[in-house]
């Protein structure tokens, strides 16, 4: 292995604070991360992407995306295909050699791995990790009726330390391999993707640049001046330069770009349809897409302007996200010199941020306690979270990638507004079994049960401390990787044997001082005692022979919780 690459890989595990096992094991974390991470804007666990252990059957790392989104179980596709009222699947699949090659008989057993997995009858021996990824895609499959865009697309990333040449053996031998993934009828498209030194430390830096990008906008005015604002421009832009800045290299839309902390792509909603429609029409219609639209909104930390060439430095579309993604869907079908009207602000102030996101988002579908739950109370929380010294210092990720780009800090302490409510919702309202849903379908519960705005936010920071230890155990090998199914109910272990039974309301003075009987023993040297401990209850249960399916149940929950009352 060069000296930069495991000069990047070292600063990888550092961040990730991942103690390194050997070179080709520490290399496939580190490409996993460093190619997933440029296929989704979601912040992800390593370990939900790789395979390890023993039966891996030729895989690295596995992702599953669906409408962009990681997803690791099928009630997460169920509740995403019912929100956006389609299915686009994306299969990621990568095996990493620490060899200075690019082998046949390696890649011919890659492609072998891929076609076992898809088949109906594998013959190849899997552990659990590839029975679970498995069990998702069969689910996908069988979902065809809502994939209205296209089928699947695969790309098969296959990295080693050396340089692809292109060589005409080994491309002539991938065709032939692809030929036969193609004779399934299973994908749209098919891409094989040889990543070697020099492509791998590329992806790897690109996950600290925060978005930057060019346009040509002629058709703009300058708006007057604004406290806290250092350059603001309304106009209109043609569809060709609007899509410079939401899609990437490699014309994927970039998901990190919107604020879907409010709301996500809804799919082909009757407005989106409508939308469409006119983009679609005749071009007298399609003209008059820039007068009947909304427009798009921008907020930037920066902008340079030279000319009419603009660029844009740590950008988000605050506003515009279902006409961005419906622009993007018809990309290869409409007039790409349509109009859409567009507002570009520069600021490095988050209040003003905030209340541009909350006032251009007034003429959505978006609930007013919504709006307040997703700003307001995650800004209270972000600013608790900055309260603790930097042993117990972790960081609240209110915005998609939000930290991309920050040096000097522990990239494993990232806390994003889906896991908090997850481990919030396990550990403090005894719902372990509903984490196996995507984070979507709980909002019913914001602004009540969750984020109420007189909830005291001391539970939040313990429940999220809770979970970044247990975390780190797993994934450095101090806690048995079998146990990991169990990490949400494990939280709720640990605040029963930790802070007692009974908790105070979350409005109480008194939940202050219950949350910190618990962190005592989390901040300790002794935490992984604690963990044991918990861990203790579901092997006296002999819960580790439960199925996937009773995990997600209430039952099953309150089987813990009966336990946990009478010892």
């Amino acid at each position: 292995m060069d000296r930069i690459t495991k000069s990047l890989m070292s600063d990888f595990l550092k961040e990730q604070s991942i103690k390194s096992i050997d070179d080709p094991k520490d290399f496939e974390k580190f490409c996993n991360y460093s190619i997933i991470s440029n296929e989704c804007s979601d912040t992800f666990d390593i370990q939900d992407i790789s395979v390890g252990g023993e039966s891996d059957t030729g895989f690295d790392g596995i992702a599953i995306l669906i409408n962009g989104r990681l997803i690791d179980s099928v009630e997460e596709v169920d509740d995403i295909v019912q929100l956006n009222g389609y299915l686009d699947a994306n299969f990621v699949f990568i095996q990493s050699k620490t060899s200075s090659s690019f082998d046949g008989s390696d890649i011919g057993d890659f492609f072998y791995a891929i076609g076992d997995f898809f088949s109906k009858t594998p013959k190849l021996i899997r552990n659990e990790f590839v029975i679970r990824k498995a069990v998702i895609t069969e689910h996908i499959l069988q979902m065809s009726s809502k994939m209205i865009r296209r089928s699947p697309i695969i790309k098969l990333c296959f990295v080693t330390t050396g340089k692809w040449m292109n060589d005409a053996n080994l491309v002539a031998r991938i065709d032939g391999e692809k030929n036969d993934l193609e004779n399934t009828n299973l994908f749209s498209e098919i891409i094989f993707h040889p990543i070697d030194a020099s492509s791998i430390q590329k992806l790897y830096r690109s996950t600290k640049e925060n978005s930057i990008a060019e346009i040509n906008f002629p058709n703009r005015v300058t708006l007057p001046d604004l406290d806290d604002v250092s350059q603001s421009y309304l106009g209109t832009i043609p569809i060709s330069e609007y899509l410079k800045l939401i899609t990437d290299e490699s014309g994927n839309i970039q998901k990190s770009l919107f604020y879907d902390n409010i709301r996500d792509f809804q799919g082909d909603n009757e407005v989106n349809k409508e939308m469409a429609e006119t983009l679609k029409g005749a071009s007298t219609k399609s003209r008059k897409f820039v007068i009947l639209n909304n427009g798009i909104t921008v907020v930037a930390k920066g902008i340079t302007l030279i000319g009419n060439r603009m660029t844009l430095r740590d950008y988000q579309v605050v506003n515009g996200c279902q006409t961005s993604h419906v622009i993007y869907n018809l990309r290869d079908e409409i007039d790409l010199t349509i109009h859409v009207p567009i507002r570009i602000i520069a600021t490095i102030d988050e209040g003003t941020t905030n209340i541009v996101i909350k006032s251009t988002n007034r003429q959505t579908e978006v609930k007013t306690e919504e709006l307040a739950a997703m700003s307001e109370f995650q800004k209270k929380l972000e600013t608790f979270y900055t309260t603790f010294d930097e042993s117990k210092r972790l960081y609240y990720e209110r915005r998609s990638k939000q930290y991309t780009g920050t040096t000097g800090m522990d990239k494993s302490r990232i806390i994003t507004i889906p896991t908090q409510i997850r481990v919030f919702a396990s550990m403090f309202l005894d719902l372990p079994y509903r984490t196996v849903r995507y984070y979507g379908t709980l909002k019913q519960m914001i602004g009540n049960n969750i984020f109420a705005e007189n909830h005291d936010t001391h539970p939040y920071y313990t429940s999220a401390f809770a979970y970044i230890r247990g975390e780190y155990l797993l994934k450095n090998g101090q806690i048995d990787p079998k146990y990991r199914r169990f990490r949400y109910h494990t939280l709720m272990i640990l605040r029963y044997q930790l802070g007692g039974i009974k908790a105070p309301f979350f409005n109480s003075g008194k939940m202050s001082s219950y949350c910190n009987n618990i962190l005592a023993d989390l901040w300790s040297d002794n935490y992984l005692e604690s963990f044991e401990k918990a861990i203790q209850v579901i092997d006296d249960l002999n819960l580790t022979t439960a199925d996937d399916n009773e995990l997600k149940t209430q039952v099953f929950t309150e089987r813990i919780i009966d336990h946990l009352k009478r010892v």
